[in-house]
């Protein structure tokens, strides 16, 4: 079965865009029917189930690449066809193949990796995601708009497909 996350990604790119924000994956997952990131968790412990689903459960071939988007200066997640240049894997604990690989300089150091992302994710949107602004738009984090929940509403209706 595919990860939530997944599924909005390729709705995204089905949809005529490239990647999704952090925060919008993160509003959207909680606004999922099965909660993927869990229920009556943190953010920061909601934040870890994403980076962790996002490292260890991507399906088999897919490499996901976040970034800082030059368009809008901010981080974006996206599939990509290889191993991305100027990029930092983030090692599976429970795959051989990397799938999730982070743009360098992202993190202070490629010690504590994973740690190191979810804190810097954390202190980059964390105000946002307090106050559910999860969708970029106007140059600012807002609140979801209708045309975002039709964009959620949508992915939820994608099959899982055999890779």
């Amino acid at each position: 079965m595919e990860p939530a996350w997944f599924k909005l990604l390729k709705h995204w790119q089905r949809s005529n865009r490239f990647a999704l924000t952090i925060p919008f994956l993160f509003g959207a997952l909680r606004n999922w029917p099965s909660q993927p990131l869990g229920t009556g968790l943190s953010d920061s412990e909601q934040m870890r189930a994403l980076i962790g689903s996002l490292r260890d459960d991507a399906p088999d071939g897919v490499i996901l690449r976040l970034y800082k988007c030059d368009r809008f200066q901010e981080l974006a997640l996206a599939p990509v066809y290889g191993i991305p240049g100027y990029c930092i894997p983030v090692p599976s604990t429970s795959r051989a193949q990397t799938a999730l690989y982070v743009q360098q300089g992202m993190v202070p150091s490629a010690e504590a990796l994973f740690e190191g992302l979810v804190d810097e994710l954390l202190q980059r949107y964390g105000d946002a995601i307090r106050v559910q602004r999860f969708s970029f738009r106007a140059g600012k984090f807002q609140t979801f708009n209708d045309a975002d929940y039709a964009q959620i509403a949508s992915a939820l209706t994608l099959p899982d497909e055999d890779a």
